[in-house]
């Protein structure tokens, strides 16, 4: 396997494994959005690592995997209590 589909297939590996374990209180069908959830997360990563690089005149950001993490870290704060319907996750 080529070393950069190593670097995505080990970040989904990781961010699944932190996604099961936090979503293991909620109920079935918001648990089931995990592996979507990280799919989605890490395409948009990767689409947007490739097409917005840093020019001259916007040099100042560069997206990147604490980017990604924040991201995850901010879905992970969603309370079981109060989340019960896959519907609700995805809004």
């Amino acid at each position: 396997m080529h070393g950069t589909n190593m670097k995505i297939v080990n970040l989904i590996y990781c961010l699944q494994s932190i996604m099961n374990w936090s979503f293991r209180d909620f109920t079935e069908p918001v648990a089931e959005l995990s592996g979507s959830i990280v799919d989605a997360a890490v395409a948009i990563y990767g689409r947007i690592s490739s097409d917005l690089l840093p020019t001259p005149t916007k040099c100042h950001y560069v997206f990147n995997l604490r980017d990604l993490s924040k991201c995850i870290q901010g879905i992970l704060q969603a309370d079981s209590r109060t989340l019960r319907d896959a519907n609700h996750m995805l809004r």
